[in-house]
């Protein structure tokens, strides 16, 4: 599990750095120089390639995809695995919930415009008199 921390350890400096290179100006040294890109983007990311290769956090997975543990976190139970009885376009639509969740919020400011405009769903027509 150390490799895990190692990780996110190194990933962390990485972030970090790319924010404070966002907010320093454009000829700091953060953003004028190359070595601080290859010190603190290139070099993390290259130790944490290798630790992930080298000691892959999978190890700790079973190999059965069907052993889980058990509520005292302690027994592992061989089970049937994930069974989903929901039907399959509820189940892809889960799975994305992403996209879902961005088209609906695209519907829902439609509507709102639309609202706004004094639109409503049905099209009028106006018709001259006179």
């Amino acid at each position: 599990m150390y490799e895990l921390y190692a990780s996110n350890l190194l990933i962390l400096l990485r972030n970090c750095f790319r924010t404070a290179a966002f907010f320093y100006p454009w000829d700091s040294v953060a953003n004028s120089q190359e070595w601080p890109v290859w010190v603190f983007e290139f070099v993390p990311m290259l130790i944490n390639s290798y630790i992930m290769n080298v000691y892959p956090p999978a190890k700790y997975l079973p190999a059965n995809h069907k052993v889980y543990l058990a509520v005292d976190g302690e027994t592992e139970i061989e089970g049937p695995g994930l069974i989903d009885k929901r039907p399959f376009l509820i189940t892809f639509v889960v799975r994305n919930a992403l996209r879902v969740r961005i088209s609906k919020r695209t519907l829902i400011i439609d509507r709102i415009r639309s609202m706004l405009s004094g639109s409503s769903r049905r099209k009028t027509r106006k018709i001259d008199i006179g």
